[in-house]
């Protein structure tokens, strides 16, 4: 487990198995943090920005459930005052959409549905 802010946290890459065996977690545990980390998700996503690069390398866990998402620098951002968009250009290759393999992401604006195809796999995966 790593420590921030003097909590200890965990990431969800680790499986659920082992998770639940090594730190005496359940259901209720896992289910409160997938709905954590849907509940940031949306709010970054309220506040006009898309991810972009979302993995379970990247979100942590602490004993209350509590996650934190690190490793942001590829969030795509709109200007409010131009409109121009500085686009995400990195994406993890297992938990990119379909519809973004082999394209060039400079050259795309990604949207919410692609953040959510990304929280889906990383569901299936973690």
């Amino acid at each position: 487990m790593r420590n921030t802010s003097g909590r200890q946290i965990i990431a969800i890459a680790i499986s659920p198995y082992i998770l639940s065996r090594k730190f005496n977690v359940d259901w209720r545990f896992f289910h409160t943090t997938a709905l954590n980390i849907a509940s940031i998700i949306e709010a970054i996503h309220i506040s006009g920005y898309v991810l972009g690069d979302i993995k379970p390398q990247n979100i942590f866990v602490n004993d209350r459930a509590l996650p934190s998402i690190i490793d942001t620098d590829s969030f795509q951002v709109r200007n409010p005052k131009n409109n121009k968009v500085y686009r995400c250009l990195v994406g993890s290759e297992d938990f990119t959409p379909p519809e973004l393999i082999d394209k060039d992401f400079s050259s795309i604006d990604q949207t919410e549905v692609h953040d959510r195809f990304r929280l889906a796999v990383i569901r299936l995966v973690a």
